[in-house]
């Protein structure tokens, strides 16, 4: 039984790695395209705040991520090295999620359990959290490597769980309630739906705090979190009615309205997608053997009723906000599917929670189907992570590289006063990558004004 442990373990580890080591090729290979060329080419000649002041009174009211946008590509002078500032980007998106994790995942074990459990079992667990996030959301493409949107879309998220794992320490210092704080504001106005469903998500807070107040056990295990949810919802709501009360979000439902758009996107159930979703099923499934492990360490009884009533709150919230959101303010203009990304998280916390009860009762009983279990699932997941790093590497590794030739063409061009039309190739297959489409005006002006360019650009046939 301690080899099949032993082996388990390792086969846990190896796959949080390769999630890690997807993460990171996909990260290094990733270039701006689309709407993150116009968006780069409007800070050009902008400072931070006429930068943000722009797109506040014009377009949205999203005034945190863009902030954090224009910190991150104005990094770079050239344009031929933004890519390592967007990969410096990516990295601290990483540590950040990694540390949150691992900090909740020690507390959710805890608050369940009774049982602390150590720094590495949780990282790995926390590390398979966010590659179970990734392959649930729903538009992960545009929300994890569309570079534009990630900062609205993933960094929410992000920042939220930074600021839930701040909040969750005992002792806290004006350092932890500044990080708590600018976390919150970060989410309070990174997208609208997220702070309509944290209003709610503290409103229910609120509602458990009014209840339980007098309670002798409320006052010993949630006094020292009182101050700092406080903080937290200040914070949110100063952002968040900044972000609400922008002249650009009725500039940008006028504009968007009269496009005449109807509600055509849907969830594609592709074979593809299909096996996405499988993947993401089997990576929360690894959850049962973290339940396993537990359940050698205690008999604590365990209300599994609350733990599913924990997990399933933000999900319920997040699909009647979500829903309401799209009939009543966006009505017959479709959401796009990046827009239910919080739902993609509340789903990914409700597998795994669900996984780890699971986990938690099949080690008593059902021991011989346990040791099975250790080592099939680990082992599956980890092959097929194995097959997408290696097929994702192949199409990004090739798509960055003719990137890089691409923007090095032009800028030769450019030195040497070309005034004739420049004809490059089509840029190859980019994988999961938002790809640059060089024969789109939507791409190729807003880069001609990034590069200075005073030539037309044209696709060899």
């Amino acid at each position: 039984m301690k080899k099949i442990d032993s082996i388990s373990d390792s086969l846990i580890v190896l796959t949080a790695l390769l999630f890690i080591g997807f993460y990171l090729c996909l990260s290094f290979f990733n270039r701006p395209a689309s709407d993150d060329l116009a968006y780069i080419s409007m800070t050009k000649g902008h400072t931070l705040f006429s930068y943000v002041s722009e797109i506040f009174n014009t377009w949205s009211g999203r005034w945190t991520s863009c902030s954090y946008f224009f910190a991150v590509v104005s990094f770079s002078n050239l344009f031929e090295h933004i890519h390592f500032y967007i990969f410096t980007y990516y990295i601290f998106t990483l540590l950040i999620l990694s540390y949150s994790t691992s900090i909740l995942t020690k507390v959710l074990i805890k608050k369940l359990f009774s049982v602390t459990i150590n720094n590495k079992t949780a990282f790995v667990y926390g590390t398979l959290f966010t590659a179970s996030l990734f392959y649930f959301t729903i538009d992960h493409i545009e929300v994890w490597w569309w570079l534009s949107a990630s900062f609205g879309y993933l960094q929410g998220i992000v920042f939220l769980l930074f600021g839930i794992a701040i909040l969750t320490r005992i002792k806290k210092n004006i350092v932890h309630y500044l990080l708590i704080s600018l976390s919150f504001i970060y989410v309070g106005a990174c997208f609208e739906i997220y702070a309509l469903i944290l209003f709610c998500l503290f409103g229910l807070i609120g509602i458990y705090y009014l209840k339980n107040k007098q309670s002798d056990s409320f006052k010993a295990n949630y006094k020292s979190y009182t101050k700092a949810i406080v903080v937290a919802f200040l914070s949110f709501c100063f952002s968040a009615g900044i972000c609400f009360s922008a002249p650009g979000n009725t500039n940008r439902q006028k504009n968007v309205f009269s496009l005449e758009i109807s509600k055509s996107e849907s969830i594609s159930l592709s074979p593809s997608l299909q096996k996405k979703y499988v993947l993401a099923l089997g990576i929360s499934s690894l959850f049962m053997l973290l339940g396993m492990k537990i359940k050698k360490e205690t008999n604590q009884l365990v209300d599994f009723k609350k733990a599913m009533l924990f997990a399933g709150i933000p999900l319920i919230i997040s699909i009647i906000v979500t829903c309401l959101f799209q009939f009543f303010i966006l009505k017959d203009f479709a959401m796009p599917l990046r827009g239910w990304t919080f739902t993609s998280f509340s789903i990914a916390l409700f597998f795994c929670v669900i996984f780890l009860s699971v986990g938690y009762s099949i080690q008593t009983k059902f021991a011989k189907m346990s040791s099975l279990i250790k080592i099939v699932f680990p082992l599956f997941v980890a092959s097929v992570l194995l097959i997408v790093l290696a097929k994702q590497y192949n199409y990004t590794s090739k798509y960055a590289s003719a990137y890089d030739e691409l923007i090095i063409q032009l800028t030769e061009a450019k030195k040497n006063k070309t005034t004739n039309t420049v004809f490059v190739k089509e840029l190859p297959a980019s994988g999961m990558l938002t790809p640059l489409n060089i024969a789109d005006d939507y791409d190729k002006n807003p880069l001609k004004n990034i590069l200075g360019l005073e030539f037309e650009i044209s696709t060899e046939k």
